[in-house]
């Protein structure tokens, strides 16, 4: 049976406050990586979990971050202190950075009301300048303290096939670099797991990458042997193979999963001895990027924006939902309108000097024709790649980079 085509989607707008630019980077250095920076400390929210108090942990990043690290260092927490009641906010993308990720963490993120947020965007954001990225991650910085000025944040940093030659060196990849600064502007602990990890490859310890050559057995075996989580493990028989960090070269398997989880676990202990931070007084001062993104939103397209056939998106006995690389608890996920009616358009005026679309790519969605003030703008838009056996959300971009504000501009799709 031949499926429809459909897509759905959402929009995502800066507000006038945010500015955009483009941009070179103004510099490509790698910074000496260190597991744990402490800096101001997470002590309010490691406090309240000591005190046995309800705390809500939050985690937004890209599909590492969807993955068994996050869960197990929920379980961690819950098991350090069994009296505190500990609610997890799973706000992870596949597939996207912090461009993406400022633009939804008021509704995915804030609007649960978080004592303590891991952030790791750095992976994902490897794709774009350095000043695109400082103003991401500012303006998230800047959009929680002004917000919820007694949440602590903590940024994360993971490790992929391409850095390990780096992280063998001691430095962070370029964009960890980038998040370093913002980082140390506003006192924020960051951890690197990184280092543990190349650590473990330099004495040969692990694969880092499965081999394309390694047999199916082989690799089966080696996802399961028993990883050097806390550094003391045994070595493994003659002519048995190492355990596999990963199989792609980018998501861990699930020893290398416990691996992060043990590197977070680790840093909490020694940041609970921090006092709780006044967060609110590192407001104060320049900003990093005097046009970050702490104005950015999302919003849901209205009714009189649709033309043709549209209905809201409902996971609940839709076939689709079986592979979503997203969660229903994320608000933004829950505005996402769709259609499958070939013709099917959206039309929408906005102020501003960025717009995207946030759209539902997948191995059955359609294409979008952008037309803007009635001149069709590139080729159709495929909502559909080469990493599309899922479904995930990604943005589209409509309109941008434009030096001068020049009031509404019209878009229709």
């Amino acid at each position: 049976m031949r499926r429809s085509k459909s897509f759905a989607l959402a929009l995502v707008l800066t507000l006038p406050l945010a500015v955009f630019g483009g941009g070179k980077d103004d510099h490509d250095a790698n910074r000496p990586a260190v597991e744990l920076q402490m800096r101001d400390g997470i002590g309010r929210s490691l406090a309240k979990l000591e005190r046995g108090g309800s705390v809500t942990v939050a985690y937004i990043g890209g599909s590492i971050t969807c993955g068994v690290w996050r869960e197990r260092t929920t379980e961690w927490m819950r098991r350090r202190d069994p009296k505190a009641t500990i609610t997890e906010v799973n706000a992870a993308l596949g597939g996207t950075g912090s461009g993406i990720g400022v633009f939804r963490y008021r509704d995915d993120v804030l609007r649960q009301r978080p004592d303590l947020v891991f952030v790791e965007f750095a992976c994902n954001d490897s794709g774009h300048d350095n000043r695109t990225i400082r103003k991401s991650i500012e303006g998230m910085v800047r959009q929680t303290w002004k917000t919820l000025p007694e949440t602590d944040l903590c940024f994360t940093y993971v490790i992929t096939g391409y850095m390990t030659n780096g992280y063998c060196r001691g430095v962070y990849h370029r964009p960890a670099s980038v998040h370093e600064e913002i980082a140390e502007r506003y006192g924020i602990p960051s951890i690197c797991f990184g280092l543990r990890v190349a650590k473990l490859v330099r004495e040969d310890r692990i694969v880092m990458c499965a081999n394309a050559a390694l047999s199916e057995d082989d690799r089966n075996r080696s996802v399961k042997i028993a990883f050097p989580v806390s550094g003391e493990c045994p070595e493994p028989p003659p002519g048995s193979p190492k355990p596999i960090f990963s199989l792609d070269g980018v998501h861990p398997t699930l020893g290398g999963h416990e691996l992060y989880a043990r590197c977070v676990a680790d840093s909490l202990e020694k940041l609970a001895a921090m006092p709780p931070a006044d967060h609110a007084k590192r407001l104060a001062g320049p900003c990093v990027v005097a046009d970050n993104l702490e104005g950015v939103g999302w919003c849901r397209p209205s009714p009189e924006m649709l033309q043709g056939e549209w209905r809201p998106y409902v996971s609940d006995g839709d076939w689709r939902a079986k592979t979503l690389f997203f969660t229903d608890m994320m608000t933004s996920a829950k505005g996402l309108t769709m259609t499958e009616r070939p013709g099917s358009s959206l039309r929408f005026r906005f102020k501003g000097r960025k717009c995207s679309l946030y759209a539902l790519f997948g191995p059955d969605c359609g294409q979008l024709v952008i037309r803007r003030n009635g001149q069709t703008v590139g080729k159709p838009y495929p909502l559909f790649d080469r990493y599309c056996r899922w479904y995930r959300l990604q943005g589209i971009p409509v309109y941008g980079r434009h030096r001068k504000p020049d009031g509404r501009r019209p878009s229709r799709l």
